[in-house]
């Protein structure tokens, strides 16, 4: 699992941010998308003629929003951005006219727009103030924690509820099954700048390779907060949320779910399969999810060192994997799709093995 940061630099960090952000509502008659000079290369900076003039630079976050908003294609947009700015400023600047009469919520922070802002957000600072007592109250360990330009996690284990779990693979004689220990935990998500970002998952965390891997299809629970919570996302306090995030936290540690999760890790350890099938599996498993070059290597090359070609095999080369990946979002990413192969449904296991031409039918059986 990747580190992140503690969590006394995590609080100092949302502290920081806390008192830096700032929330502007402009017409959008008074933006404009301009060029500059920085650091000797033209940048597409955001112009508020909002009283005083004042620019800013623009944020990964915003540049994917714009590029949404003006109906662009993300190569397309970036393919300008990098080549032809200029012609970017214009189309941003066309679709900001054809909103003229619209007013616009954006946050700012360190001289860079963030985020154009939805109805629905929840502070990080109310969020950790919420979640820290409920994790107390558990007495969850936080393994991993972090705070990215776009996201909060939080990354949290009860260590007093284990299982041992196969892992299929044996010892040298091959007479006996090697075991690991499993534990259940939540990841908690966070974006102040995405709407209806909050999320509560559960995960299962691995003790001897202390990889996470977030279990599920979906979130446990993913919610628009507007459907959450009855006051408005953007005023609510730690002692509103805390109640609900205690009874999600508390839903997602039963026992009865570790269980279920322990009998799915056991079913995966039975199912084989081939080396040269690893990557169309992987790129099945979820296609929302695709890894490049360099993430698929470090998959492959954890499956080989494990000697597991199971479906466990392979959810735990692609956990360890992630620890690999210098960014704390897709870090996370990689820790779902792990969780999303071990997820998939016998049926599902087999209808991804059985489109693959080359290996033999024998082999396409999955565990039941």
């Amino acid at each position: 699992m990747k580190t992140g940061m503690s969590l006394d630099e995590l609080a100092a960090e949302i502290k920081r941010r806390a008192r830096a952000k700032q929330d502007l509502v402009v017409p959008a008659e008074k933006l404009e998308a301009i060029v500059l000079e920085a650091g000797g290369e033209p940048e597409l900076r955001l112009a508020v003629a909002n009283g005083k003039r004042k620019t800013f630079r623009i944020s990964a976050h915003v540049h994917t929003q714009l590029g949404e908003y003006t109906g662009l294609p993300p190569r397309e947009y970036w393919g300008m951005h990098a080549e032809a700015p200029e012609l970017l400023a214009r189309k941003v600047n066309r679709f900001l006219e054809s909103k003229a009469r619209d007013s616009w919520t954006f946050r700012t922070q360190d001289g860079a727009v963030r985020a154009f802002l939805s109805e629905s957000y929840l502070e990080n600072e109310d969020l950790v103030e919420a979640v820290l007592p409920v994790l107390k109250e558990r007495d969850l360990i936080v393994m991993s924690c972090a705070i990215t330009t776009t996201w909060l996690h939080i990354k949290a284990v009860d260590r007093s509820i284990e299982r041992d779990v196969p892992t299929g693979r044996k010892l040298g004689d091959g007479t006996h099954m090697v075991f690991d220990t499993i534990s259940p935990g939540v990841v908690i998500s966070n974006s102040e700048v995405a709407e209806s970002s909050f999320s509560i998952e559960t995960s299962i965390w691995t003790r001897a390779c202390t990889n996470l891997a977030i279990m599920g299809e979906e979130p446990l629970q993913r919610y628009h907060l507007d459907a959450l919570f009855s006051d408005d996302a953007r005023k609510l306090t730690a002692t509103a949320i805390r109640s609900r995030i205690r009874d999600l936290v508390s839903s997602s540690l039963k026992e009865a779910n570790l269980e279920a999760e322990a009998r799915r890790l056991t079913v995966a350890a039975k199912d084989p399969m081939e080396f040269s099938e690893a990557v169309e599996v992987v790129r099945r498993a979820d296609e929302r999810i695709t890894l490049d070059r360099r993430e698929m290597r470090a998959v492959l090359q954890h499956l080989v060192e494990s000697h597991d070609l199971t479906r466990y095999g392979l959810h735990a080369a692609i956990t360890r994997a992630s620890t690999d990946v210098e960014d704390y979002d897709r870090a996370t990413e990689l820790e779902r799709l792990g969780g999303r192969v071990i997820a998939l449904r016998p049926s599902e296991w087999t209808a991804v093995l059985e489109g693959l031409p080359e290996a033999p039918r024998a082999t396409r059986r999955a565990a039941s």
